[in-house]
């Protein structure tokens, strides 16, 4: 294994990289932004597939020497619901409060939302079956739920390709894609649909997503054998960005199939390159280990208290890079500041009680 200080440190790093991508996108939407700058931001989305990939390359590390038997996989399961399920128990108390502040001063009314089948779904962390309530209780909860799927898969698929080497891991994505557009061009023409929309329920399946979760498998199998060569995975970091692009504007029935794939790709390449560097982002790697709390919390700002601000500023002739600028420095420094409070005090407490489950169950 690459000798890394700090646990890791560039698994953090990229966690950093990712949610500052999740937090430009959302900083642009719900304000008066140029379209040229909005469709720069717009790329940020392709920060919840660099958590994917980190989150496959973690749990490759944590399962990479453990049996699969059902005790373990009870310990793995254990682990994962202490660390996801608190966290996002707050965000729906916390979305269902702002939601009722809306409706009571007659600004929104989504409440509708968060009826019984809606709140019970995403507590038990099954919203990823239903297209209604997968994004709506939680705003961004639609990764939470495609995780949650993965972790429930990924000990049984770490067994199947355990043994399997960089390349046929790469063959693997390659077929689940090929099989895949294949099956959507198949279907659209019996069932005349016309493209998978960006940031529709399908777009979020895990059926969608799952090559970007293998390429954190293959970045482990690189990492693993010490296999990373700076030219090589430069190249396809590059590669795959300027595809990725040109896929976006393409924007035909199956780019959206493309898309993660290509960032999957280019991300995992950059996972392999940042494990070889000497040089620590200690900023980023902090912002990355607050990265969970900052994605839950954000939203306050960049959805809610920047379009306040923004309702009160806009017309007074400030430049619109330097507004935005701005407005996604004040969502970023007021999330990380929850965010040293939460990761502390709450994530790190409830991954504890998992510990003291497992430790008492032996």
């Amino acid at each position: 294994m690459a000798e890394v200080n700090n646990r890791f440190g560039y698994v953090d790093t990229l966690r950093g990289i990712a949610i500052f991508l999740v937090l430009s996108v959302h900083t642009s939407q719900f304000y008066q932004l140029g379209s040229e700058l909005y469709t720069f931001a717009r790329y940020g989305q392709l920060g919840v597939q660099l958590f994917f990939v980190a989150s496959a390359y973690t749990l490759c590390i944590s399962m990479s020497n453990v049996d699969l038997n059902t005790e373990n996989l009870k310990k793995f399961y254990i682990r994962r619901y202490f660390r996801i399920a608190p966290m996002y128990y707050i965000g729906i108390g916390m979305y269902f409060g702002i939601n009722c502040v809306l409706y009571l001063l007659k600004k929104a009314n989504f409440l509708e939302l968060y009826d019984f089948k809606g709140i019970s779904s995403n507590l038990l962390l099954i919203h990823a079956f239903l297209p209604k309530y997968n994004n709506s209780i939680v705003p961004g909860g639609w990764s939470i739920a495609t995780e949650v799927l993965f972790y429930f898969l990924f000990p049984f698929l770490y067994s199947f390709v355990k043994n399997f080497s960089f390349r046929k891991i790469i063959y693997l994505i390659v077929l689940y894609t090929l099989i895949h557009v294949f099956v959507l061009i198949f279907a659209g023409k019996f069932l005349q649909f016309e493209k998978i929309e960006n940031n529709s329920f399908y777009y979020y399946s895990i059926i969608n997503q799952f090559p970007v979760f293998l390429c954190g498998i293959a970045m482990f199998k690189v990492i693993k054998y010490s296999n990373v060569k700076k030219k090589f995975f430069g190249s396809v970091f590059f590669i795959s960005f300027i595809l990725l692009i040109f896929i976006w504007q393409f924007n035909e029935l199956f780019s959206f199939v493309l898309i993660p794939v290509f960032s999957g790709i280019a991300f995992m390449s950059l996972g392999c390159l940042l494990s070889i560097i000497d040089y620590r982002f200690k900023l980023i790697e902090l912002i990355g280990k607050l990265s969970y709390s900052i994605y839950i919390f954000h939203f306050v700002f960049s959805w809610y208290i920047i379009v306040l601000i923004d309702k009160k500023i806009f017309f007074l002739g400030i430049n619109i890079y330097l507004l935005y600028s701005i407005y996604l420095l004040i969502t970023l420094v007021f999330s990380v500041l929850i965010g040293l409070f939460t990761e502390k005090y709450i994530e790190r407490y409830f991954v504890g009680v998992g510990k003291k489950i497992i430790s008492n169950s032996i």
